[in-house]
């Protein structure tokens, strides 16, 4: 009897492990296929997006529609609550009206959000192509899917990246670029930022470079191709790079295009970055610089902002 229930437990045993085996190489399966349907896919993306780099739209005539769409819609709205609420809806009519999908816009995608950029239309392969990533956010597949894009046209891409959080980043954005272990602001020191941690948002000492040490003595940039700006709130002091008579253009940096995220308070009022917000913007539509386009909002702000004033931007992209 024993040796029956011994025999008939190994016979047990042995379809169990075989019936694990058989998962596991199943599983092994599915993750190499799903791989491969991914692959499939991200080559599909790229020769869609490198389709646009054919794309010959007249930039003076798109941004213009859009001012004017922006004039009539956002500069007549004074209350900054009003502004805020409503200028997700008011942009994207604005895009609409002047087909900005004619400049070839394409969408790179993060883990948990989607960036936007325009592909250079100019085919000189000696051009110095920059990224600057401002709050990595231990992420950096859109930064990874605009460098293979880019190297499918023959262009290799500098990448800098600042975060003052090391755990995953100081490992991460090596990958692609040169990391540096701090904040980006206005001006250096040492204070209190509203950092991430675990999808929730904590107070937390940080060292803070200022923004123009970081790109002109650090990075020694006079132009950026593409800065895409998450800084937890610092980036309400950094309104003024983008602005004319602002300290980028003082210093004759150029910067072409923009992935800004614009952060409101998870605790306190807001009626300040309501306000601070309004102007922003409405000192970019009067200025005729920046154009914003595939606005965003999730609690906080997203946009995309090329620079039409350009030369140098309308020409390489």
């Amino acid at each position: 009897m024993s040796q029956f229930l011994m025999k008939t437990t190994k016979n047990k045993v042995q379809r169990c492990v075989k019936i694990l085996l058989l998962f596991t190489l199943f599983l092994a399966c599915y993750k190499v296929f799903i791989a491969y349907l991914e692959d499939v896919r991200e080559e599909a993306a790229d020769e869609e997006d490198l389709q646009t780099v054919f794309m010959d739209a007249n930039k003076k005539e798109i941004f213009k529609k859009w001012l004017d769409c922006a004039k009539w819609s956002l500069l007549v709205i004074d209350d900054p609550v009003q502004f805020w609420t409503q200028f997700t809806k008011l942009t994207k009519k604005c895009d609409e009206d002047a087909e900005i999908d004619k400049l070839g816009l394409i969408t790179l995608k993060n883990k948990d959000e989607d960036k936007v950029a325009i592909l250079p239309k100019n085919f000189q392969n000696d051009e110095r192509h920059t990224f600057v990533t401002i709050g990595i956010g231990k992420d950096i597949t859109g930064e990874q899917r605009w460098q293979r894009k880019m190297g499918k046209l023959g262009k290799t891409v500098e990448f800098y990246g600042a975060d003052p959080m090391t755990e995953v980043n100081e490992h991460l954005y090596p990958q692609i670029g040169k990391y540096f272990p701090f904040a980006v602001a206005k001006n250096p020191g040492y204070a209190t930022a509203s950092v991430l941690i675990n999808r929730q948002y904590f107070n937390q000492s940080v060292i803070h470079v200022d923004m123009m040490y970081f790109v002109e003595r650090l990075l020694k940039l006079k132009t950026i191709d593409n800065l895409w700006m998450d800084s937890e709130g610092a980036e309400y002091d950094l309104f003024e790079i983008f602005e004319k008579d602002g300290s980028f253009d003082r210093n004759g940096i150029e910067l072409c295009q923009v992935n800004l995220e614009v952060h409101l308070s998870e605790t306190g009022p807001n009626n300040l970055h309501y306000e601070r917000f309004m102007h922003f913007v409405k000192t970019l539509i009067k200025e005729e610089r920046f154009a914003i386009f595939r606005t965003e909002e999730v609690i906080h702000m997203r946009m995309y902002m090329f620079n039409f004033d350009s030369d140098f931007c309308r020409r390489k992209y």
